[in-house]
């Protein structure tokens, strides 16, 4: 199962994709996401790679514990954003030690 987020989505709620053990693939394409609420993503066992490229209004308090208890490994940003959501996504705020990159 794949899922985009649409353009102008600014939230994503806590627990959204919570056990989604179908969950393989997850874009989103807005360039105003503000917050991914915490456990987004818990339990989603074969989601290892999130795409938020398009996305330049994402905050450290915005991604606070969202990967706590996934099984993310890589979040992919636009170039210009790697340096900044490294220190967002780091294990002690996001939740999980993941890679960042481009």
């Amino acid at each position: 199962m794949k899922v985009y987020g649409g353009k102008a989505l600014q939230t994503i709620n806590a627990s959204t994709f919570a056990y989604c053990s179908r969950l393989k693939s997850f874009s989103i394409a807005s360039p105003v996401l503000k917050k991914i609420g915490p456990n987004t993503f818990y339990k989603d066992k074969k989601l290892k790679t999130i795409y938020i490229q398009k996305t330049t209004r994402l905050t450290k308090a915005g991604v606070k514990k969202s990967l706590k208890g996934s099984s993310v490994k890589t979040v992919k940003v636009k170039k210009s954003k790697v340096k900044k959501y490294k220190k967002y996504f780091k294990k002690k705020n996001s939740g999980r030690k993941v890679k960042v990159k481009k």
